[in-house]
C-alpha cells in the first residue's frame, strides 16, 4: 500500500518514445498507408477519425492500426493503443517489431491478452491483476477501469476500493474518491488505510478538519494494535507513526 497518496508518479515508458520521430523505419518491403501525409498534417482527432474509416474499409492495414495506435495512446487512452497494437501484431509480428512503437510491444501483448482473458472469464482476480499492473506504472486510468470492473464481480474488496480511490485521486475524482473509501471502510472498519487516506483527503481537499482528525485517531488506534507486524516494514510502520503523530499532536 502507498505510503503516501501524493506519492511521485512515475513517468512511464509508455510515453517516452519520441512524438517527433518516425513512426517506421524506412523499407520498401512494408506496406505503406498511401494516407501518410494527410495523416500527418492532421489533429489527433481528426487523424483519429480518418484512420478509424480507413480500417473500417481495410481491417488488415497494419501501417494505419498502428499509426491509429500511436494517436490512441497519445491521447492516454492506452489500453485502445495497445489493443490496436497487438491487433497488427498478429497481422505482421516483422513489420511491428521494426515499428517506433516496439519499446513497448512486450508490455502491449501481455496487458492486451490479460484484457481479453479477464473479459473471457469474467474473473474479478484477473481484473486485479489488469489493475494493478496499470497502477505500477501510474496509468491511473486504466487501473481505474480494471478495478471498477473488478468491483462489479465482488463489491466487497477493501484493498481494492482502497487502490481504485488511490487511483481517482490521482486523476483529480475527489468525492468519488473518499466514496470508494467510505465503502472500504463499510467492509472493514478498522482497515488502517482506508482510515488514513480518508482523513487525508478531508484535511488537505476539503478543509474538513474535524471529521480529518476522528479518522486520524481511529488510523492511530489501529497503528498502535497492529504494531511494526501488522504492516510490510518497519520502515512503512515508521512512516505512518510518525505522521500520524504530528497530526494528532502538531510539530
Amino acid at each position: 500500500m502507498m505510503s503516501n497518496i501524493k506519492y511521485l508518479i512515475i513517468i512511464s515508458t509508455i510515453l517516452q518514445y519520441f512524438i517527433h520521430m518516425p513512426l517506421f523505419a524506412k523499407n520498401g518491403n512494408y506496406p505503406v498507408c498511401k494516407e501518410y501525409n494527410f495523416y500527418n498534417n492532421k489533429d489527433s482527432l481528426e487523424s483519429k477519425t480518418f484512420l478509424e474509416k480507413i480500417i473500417e474499409k481495410e481491417p488488415d492495414n497494419v501501417e494505419c492500426l498502428l499509426k491509429l495506435a500511436d494517436v490512441y495512446i497519445n491521447e492516454n487512452k492506452i489500453s485502445k493503443g495497445f489493443d490496436l497494437l497487438r491487433r497488427a501484431y498478429e497481422l505482421n509480428p516483422s513489420y511491428v517489431e521494426r515499428s517506433k512503437l516496439s519499446n513497448i510491444l512486450d508490455m502491449a501483448l501481455k496487458l492486451s491478452r490479460l484484457k481479453e482473458r479477464a473479459s473471457k472469464e469474467n474473473s474479478f482476480i484477473l481484473w486485479n491483476k489488469l489493475g494493478d499492473a496499470y497502477y505500477d506504472l501510474a496509468i491511473f486510468p486504466e487501473a481505474a477501469a480494471a478495478y471498477k470492473r473488478s468491483l462489479k464481480i465482488d463489491s466487497n474488496q477493501t484493498k481494492i476500493h482502497i487502490y481504485l480511490s488511490i487511483c481517482q485521486y490521482n486523476m483529480s475524482l475527489i468525492y468519488s474518491a473518499i466514496d470508494h473509501l467510505k465503502l472500504a471502510l463499510k467492509i472493514d472498519p478498522d482497515d488502517f488505510y482506508a482510515n488514513y487516506y480518508l482523513a487525508t483527503v478531508l484535511k488537505n481537499d476539503i478543509n474538513d478538519y474535524k471529521r480529518a482528525e476522528q479518522y486520524f485517531k481511529k488510523a492511530w488506534e489501529i497503528l498502535q494494535k497492529l504494531g511494526v507486524k501488522g504492516f510490510e516494514s518497519e520502515e512503512e510502520y515508521n512512516y505512518y507513526k510518525k505522521a500520524l503523530t504530528l497530526e494528532l499532536n502538531g510539530k
